[in-house]
């Protein structure tokens, strides 16, 4: 039997589960998503493995508007109202950044990455970046599904970590 190729291969269930819940929901309504189209008991399976992300289009950075409890618990710390420049460290911020730009233009991006230290740590995780409409312009994101593997509470401020790879897909067409 033949078929349309799984876009997340081995991904974790809830990120493919989101990503076709949000398209159904887009499809419906027939127009891109707006943080109002998400209400907590539709995306209560969710929302502790979410975070909503604002793009502020003048000066390009990035806030953390809405950090799950199970987000806290990976990263150890809640990181709501933090701007991701921030508390990334800067020998991987261009990489962690890269899906925002891509989902700024109207992509929905899965991507699964691999960061290590020198001392053989390392951390895997993945992520779906679903671009909301926000008045008029596509500066809300949100980002759900993280399975990690290997150490946690990697975005806290690490020397030595250094991106090892990357599987970045466009699953909707955009920027």
């Amino acid at each position: 039997m033949t078929g349309k190729p799984n876009p997340f291969n081995e991904a974790s269930p809830d990120i493919a589960a989101f990503f076709a819940w949000a398209e159904a929901q887009a499809k419906t309504l027939g127009r891109r998503l707006t943080r109002r189209d998400l209400p907590l008991e539709a995306v209560a399976r969710w929302a502790p493995q979410m975070k909503i992300i604002e793009r502020d289009a003048g000066i390009g950075d990035l806030r953390v508007r809405l950090f799950g409890t199970g987000m806290a618990d990976i990263y150890g710390r809640d990181l709501t109202g933090q701007k991701l420049r921030d508390v990334l460290p800067a020998s991987v911020a261009e990489q962690l950044l890269a899906g925002y730009a891509r989902a700024a233009g109207g992509a929905v991006v899965y991507e699964n990455v691999r960061f290590e230290w020198g001392d053989g740590k390392s951390v895997a995780y993945e992520r779906l970046i679903y671009p909301l409409e926000n008045e008029g312009a596509l500066s809300l994101f949100v980002v759900v599904g993280y399975r990690m593997r290997g150490e946690r509470h990697f975005l806290l401020a690490r020397e030595g970590i250094r991106h090892v790879s990357s599987d970045l897909r466009v699953l909707v067409p955009g920027g």
